[in-house]
């Protein structure tokens, strides 16, 4: 018989996990451990923000840290509007140690927990979570659930210096109070408030009081609980469940492991079971209903989700028709079904389904670690582990886990077209856990001092033109971006400004052009191109008459053209130049012949007689006027042709 005891007791505390989830978990839109801040560790971001004297101290089961303790002058804590302004029902739930109250012989002295302002500040409820002294002087303390217009007084003593459990219910406008687990009282009294402010934590600033003593474990529902839930609660938060260590905050590199663990203990035997907010374990699921002659007759579902721990509620919405009801089915953390309790009527259109949220449970996650493999942005977020024993369990505190990613580029450098002396800027946008460092580099080698997300150049050259790169870099690796090109379009940086020669002579025409790529040339001559003149340089041997005109070149390239202005190539017959006696200097070709002409009188166009031929044997030769008597006073003058 023992074997079948140890399997009744093993399913036994497996179904008291399953409820214990559902109860912990559904419905639940702030959850308040205090355990070293207020924020809210039910995913939902609902965090408080405290004020005045609040100090960590013990909570009910002596572990440190784990509780907050109020001064009773002025600490409190505002948690806003967990549940909106308007709810029609909610619950709370508290754990609290009074110190000491206001004893008082006039009235009730009231010492709140929570407290609820309305909007326009007239008015100020306690929502079902209070203690007040009685009128007698001395402290006799109770559990009050009231709007000031309709108590709900809990009749359970409740001792100074003791941690109790309270629980205020609210749904349609009636109260339930329930002390450590049970129902103290019931009030069918219409709620005062209308419309609420935020929520506060040991303050009811109407009367400006403050609590004294401490708090921990605040949970508030967007739901009205049950009887047997409250009792749950109580029970489970009850267990003395010791965590000397929590889950400890976790940064991994991206695609590694990361590991989570815990530390518990009890005299019982426990379990555990972690939880998550991240993405990859908290997704809503989907369906569609169906709908025949005004009924919903059933619920298909088209996406499952993930991290469902318990079957959400379910909602038939809109579809002009009202009453159709259902639940929907769960394994392995995701929905596998939806069964139809109640069809509703007057439905003109199949209504739509609405899934309540994932708690984020993540199955089979059930050791004292947590592992998480090829960890991605998708796991990023809070994990906590809820510990538990046959008669109870506690959660862990919060533990972020964090991705630590090595750079990666974002916005690649792009190519850059300039104009020369122009400027160009490259960029650069690169991802990453910070702090990132940049360093660019041109044809390979760093650039000094270039060690921004941004790099200008300016007046540029020919001596900037390349390849431009960075390298991006922080703790967990670096990536080298891809080359950012920088071209220039051609221009003259020498242009062509033309020339004069003589005949027979061997000339060079030249331009000097910058530009990126392979440049081509093409010459003309009076706007002509030159067949074969595609360089930079045009060379003209032994140049005749006929070649003298306007010479223009146009460089291009792949970015554009750019074209040099016409200039004048000169062609003279020779260099002459005459002595004082008569003596003519001819500088010109050799093997060229030249005709020496005179005239005694410049006025006669006709005058001009031959005096010789000349053909050079060198490049510089002289020729003397033999005939010309030198004590003459006649003047004679010269001119050298060419012989064509």
């Amino acid at each position: 018989m023992k074997p079948i005891l140890g399997i009744l007791a093993l399913l036994t505390l497996f179904s008291w996990s399953i409820q214990a989830q559902s109860f912990l978990t559904n419905g639940l839109v702030a959850y308040y451990p205090l355990q070293g801040n207020a924020n809210d560790s039910s995913g939902n971001g609902n965090n408080g923000t405290i004020y005045g004297g609040v100090t960590l101290t013990t909570n009910r089961f002596g572990n440190a840290n784990s509780a907050y303790s109020f001064n009773g002058t002025n600490g409190y804590i505002d948690i806003g509007q967990p549940v909106g302004s308007s709810p029609s029902q909610f619950s709370e739930s508290v754990w609290v140690k009074y110190n000491q109250l206001y004893a008082t012989t006039v009235g009730p002295q009231v010492d709140p927990i929570i407290s609820q302002r309305q909007q326009d500040g007239s008015s100020w409820a306690e929502l079902g979570i209070q203690i007040y002294s009685a009128t007698n002087g001395v402290a006799t303390l109770t559990a009050d659930a009231t709007d000031f217009y309709g108590p709900c007084s809990g009749v359970t003593q409740i001792q100074p210096n003791t941690w109790v459990f309270i629980c205020g219910v609210f749904s349609n406008n009636v109260y339930q109070i329930y002390v450590n687990g049970n129902l103290e009282n019931t009030s069918t009294a219409p709620i005062f408030l209308q419309s609420t402010d935020h929520m506060y934590l040991m303050y009811q600033a109407s009367w400006d009081d403050f609590f004294q003593g401490s708090l921990s474990d605040v949970r508030i529902y967007d739901r009205a609980l049950s009887s047997k839930e409250v009792a749950e609660i109580y029970q489970y938060q009850s267990i003395p469940i010791q965590i000397p260590q929590n889950p400890t905050n976790t940064s991994v590199l991206e695609g590694q492991s990361a590991t989570l663990s815990v530390l518990a203990s009890s005299s019982l035997p426990i379990s555990y079971q972690w939880y998550s907010s991240a993405p990859n374990y908290s997704s809503f699921a989907g369906a569609y209903a169906q709908a025949i002659s005004g009924f919903v007759y059933g619920a298909v579902v088209t996406n499952g989700g993930a991290g469902y721990g318990v079957a959400p509620s379910v909602s038939f919405l809109g579809g002009g028709g009202s009453g159709a009801a259902g639940f929907a089915t769960v394994s392995n953390g995701v929905v596998t079904g939806i069964t139809v309790t109640n069809a509703g009527a007057n439905y003109t259109s199949a209504p739509e389904v609405v899934f309540g949220p994932a708690n984020g449970f993540i199955s089979g996650a059930t050791n004292t670690t947590l592992t998480l493999s090829n960890v991605n942005a998708g796991d990023v977020g809070d994990y906590y582990v809820v510990v538990s024993s046959s008669q109870g369990g506690i959660s862990s505190s919060l533990a972020k886990l964090d991705i630590l990613f090595p750079p990666s580029i974002t916005n690649q450098p792009q190519d850059a077209e300039v104009e020369a002396y122009g400027s160009a800027l490259f960029s650069v946008s690169a991802s990453g856990t910070t702090p990132i460092s940049f360093q660019w580099t041109f044809n390979g080698t760093n650039i000094p001092n270039a060690t921004s997300d941004t790099l200008s150049i300016t007046n540029i050259t020919p001596a900037n033109l390349g390849a431009y790169a960075v390298i991006v870099t922080n703790d967990y690796g670096s990536v080298t971006s891809s080359n950012a090109n920088l071209y220039m379009y051609p221009y003259l940086e020498t242009p062509f400004s033309g020339a004069i020669t003589y005949w027979g002579q061997t000339n060079i025409l030249s331009v000097g052009a910058w530009g990126s790529g392979n440049l081509g040339y093409q010459w003309y001559l009076n706007g002509n191109a030159i067949d074969g003149a595609t360089g930079s340089t045009l060379a003209l041997p032994a140049i005749q008459f006929t070649n003298a005109g306007l010479y223009s070149v146009v460089v291009s390239s792949s970015l554009g053209s750019v074209t040099n202005t016409p200039e004048q190539v000169v062609v003279n017959p020779a260099n002459t130049a005459l002595q004082l006696c008569a003596n003519v200097v001819i500088q010109g070709t050799v093997g060229y012949t030249y005709i020496i002409e005179s005239t005694m009188n410049l006025g006669d166009t006709n005058s001009w007689v031959v005096e010789t031929n000349l053909t050079l044997t060198q490049p510089m030769e002289f020729w003397d006027d033999t005939s010309v008597d030198v004590h003459s006073n006649a003047q004679k003058y010269y001119r050298v042709l060419p012989a064509q």
